[in-house]
């Protein structure tokens, strides 16, 4: 039942992404963006699955942005197997918020603790 579980509250993409290199450069874009007024939504945060870095902030329009990095690369050589996460903190910031660089959300996908969990 997806429509229990998200509420995006506007029509649209929620995100798009880009590949930066490591932590460090995430942390280095984030400084920038704050030195020149940009808003920052969420993170420095790891994602559970996809194993990935990221932080997001509002282009100019208003649209949600992502800089990532660090995310699982599945190859022949580096396998993986699909599970399903639970709808829970540690899906979405595997840190707890510890990194980010902005003041962290009530948690769950309407704000109030860990509703929605699978």
């Amino acid at each position: 039942m997806r429509e229990a579980t998200y509420a995006p509250g506007r029509p649209g993409m929620e995100h798009f992404s880009y590949e930066l290199g490591s932590l460090a450069e995430i942390e280095d874009a984030a400084r920038y963006l704050q030195d020149r007024g940009v808003e920052i939504v969420r993170g420095i945060g790891k994602h559970g699955p996809g194993e990935n870095l990221f932080l997001v902030f509002k282009d100019p329009d208003g649209n949600y942005c992502e800089f990532y990095a660090e995310m699982v690369q599945v190859t022949p050589e580096q396998p993986h197997t699909a599970r399903v996460w639970r709808n829970d903190l540690a899906a979405f910031d595997q840190w707890h918020f510890s990194r980010f660089v902005v003041p962290a959300p009530d948690w769950g996908p309407r704000g109030g603790g860990q509703e929605g969990q699978a």
